[in-house]
C-alpha cells in the first residue's frame, strides 16, 4: 500500500505497554511513520518524545492530564477532555493514515471521523462492558456501541481465538488474532529452578487477581521466595510487605526488557484471574506467554478461557480462586521438580509452535498489507 503513515491511540503512559511498543516497533521496521498518542497519567514524560525501536524511531504525544487507573465512572469529566484531544490531534494526521486504535475508550471518539477519510483497525485488548461494572442500560449502550465500532472497522484484532465467542453479534469486515507474546528466544536456555522456589508477578497490582489474597499469606509460607512489580491499588501493600519480609522483593514500576529479566530469574509465574468477572473468562495474559518463551510453568484459574490452553498444551496448573489453592500447588510443584520441568518444556514448545512473536509478526505485516 502507498500510504505510509499511522497513528496508534492508548489511553495509558505508553513506554510501559508491552503490546504497543511491539506493534510500533514492528511497523517502523516496515517503513511506516509511526506516531503514538496516549495518555500521561502520571505526569513522567514531557508532551512529545522520540523513542527509538531497534534502530528505528517512534514520536509519542502526550495528553497531559493527572488521572488514576481503575478509577471507573470517577474519571469519567477527564476521560472525556482526553476524547476531545484525541479527536483534535487525529484530525491533523492526512488522509489515508492508518489509525491503529487500542480499546473503547480511544476507538470511541475517532470512528465516526475515520469513514471516507482513515483506515480504521480496532485492537480489543479488553471487551469493554465486559471488563467494567457499569449500570444495566449503561453497560447495553456501550456493548451496542463497541459492536458498532467492530462493524465498522476496516480489521478488528482480538488477543485469542476464545474471544470470538466475545464479541458475538459484531460482523467485522475482517478478524486477525494477534497473541500478546513477547519477543525473546530462550530455547538454548536449558530448565533449572532455584533450591527455594521463586514465585512471581509483574502486572497490574489490582483486584481480583487473587493478589491480594496471596499477599496475606506469604507469612504463613516462608519457605519461598516472591517477587512482584507493576502498578496498580496494591502497591503500597506489597511494598510493605517487602519491607517486612526478607523473602519478598517488590520491584515498583519496570520497563518490559526489566519485566522479562526478573522473571527469568524466578521459577514460577501466575496470572490467577477472577473468573467471577466476564472478562476474564476471556482472559489473555501476557504471563502465560512470558512463562511459555522463558520455560516457566504458570498458575492459572479454572473458567478463565486462558485455562484452555494450559490444560491443552499442559503448560501449567489450573486452579480455584483462592489462596489456599494456590498454595497447595506450588507445595505440589516444590516436591514434584519433575512435574514442574515437564509443564516448563511443554510451555516452551507451545510457544515456539504456536505463539512466537515471529508468527505475530507475520499476521500483523498481513493485516497492514492488505488495507
Amino acid at each position: 500500500m502507498e500510504n505510509k503513515n499511522v497513528v496508534i491511540l492508548r489511553s495509558t503512559g505508553i513506554i510501559e505497554d508491552s503490546r504497543t511498543i511491539k506493534l510500533a516497533t514492528k511497523l517502523c521496521e516496515l517503513d511506516f511513520n509511526v506516531t503514538i498518542l496516549g495518555w500521561d497519567r502520571r505526569n513522567e514524560y514531557d508532551e512529545e518524545m522520540i523513542i527509538d525501536l531497534n534502530q528505528k524511531s517512534a514520536k509519542i504525544k502526550f495528553f497531559k492530564l493527572p488521572c488514576s487507573y481503575g478509577g471507573g465512572l470517577k474519571n469519567l469529566f477527564k476521560m472525556m477532555k482526553f476524547h476531545k484531544w484525541l479527536k483534535r490531534q487525529v484530525k491533523t494526521f492526512p488522509v489515508g493514515t492508518i489509525v491503529h486504535a487500542c480499546d473503547y475508550d480511544t476507538a470511541k471518539p475517532v470512528y465516526k471521523l475515520c469513514k471516507n477519510k482513515y483506515k480504521l483497525i480496532y485492537d480489543v485488548f479488553d471487551f469493554y462492558s465486559d471488563t467494567h461494572s457499569l449500570p444495566f442500560m449503561l453497560d447495553k449502550i456501550i456493548k451496542k456501541s463497541e459492536l458498532s465500532i467492530i462493524n465498522s472497522a476496516d480489521c478488528t484484532v482480538i488477543c485469542t481465538e476464545q474471544r470470538v465467542r466475545q464479541i458475538a453479534g459484531s460482523n467485522p469486515k475482517k478478524l486477525a488474532i494477534i497473541h500478546n507474546t513477547p519477543n525473546i528466544d530462550e530455547s538454548s536456555n536449558k530448565v533449572k529452578f532455584n533450591e527455594r522456589l521463586k514465585i512471581c508477578f509483574i502486572g497490574a497490582l489490582n483486584k481480583d487477581r487473587l493478589l491480594e489474597e496471596i499477599a496475606d499469606e506469604i507469612p504463613n509460607h516462608a519457605g519461598y521466595d516472591y517477587v512482584f512489580g507493576g502498578l496498580g491499588v496494591f502497591e503500597d501493600k506489597f511494598k510493605k510487605l517487602s519491607e517486612t519480609y526478607e523473602n519478598v522483593k517488590f520491584l515498583g514500576k519496570l520497563s518490559y526488557k526489566e519485566v522479562l529479566e526478573a522473571e527469568k530469574d524466578c521459577d514460577i509465574l501466575f496470572a490467577t484471574y477472577n473468573p467471577v468477572i466476564l472478562n476474564h473468562k476471556y482472559s489473555a495474559p501476557n504471563k502465560f506467554y512470558e512463562a511459555g518463551a522463558l520455560k516457566k510453568p504458570i498458575i492459572v484459574c479454572k473458567n478463565t478461557g486462558i485455562d484452555e490452553i494450559v490444560k491443552e498444551h499442559k503448560t501449567g496448573m489450573i486452579i480455584n480462586y483462592s489462596a489456599k489453592a494456590f498454595f497447595d500447588c506450588v507445595d505440589k510443584l516444590d516436591r514434584d521438580r519433575e512435574l514442574l520441568t515437564e509443564l516448563a518444556e511443554n510451555g516452551n514448545k507451545a510457544y515456539k509452535e504456536l505463539f512466537s512473536w515471529e508468527i505475530m509478526e507475520k499476521r500483523i505485516e498481513e493485516i497492514y498489507r492488505e488495507l
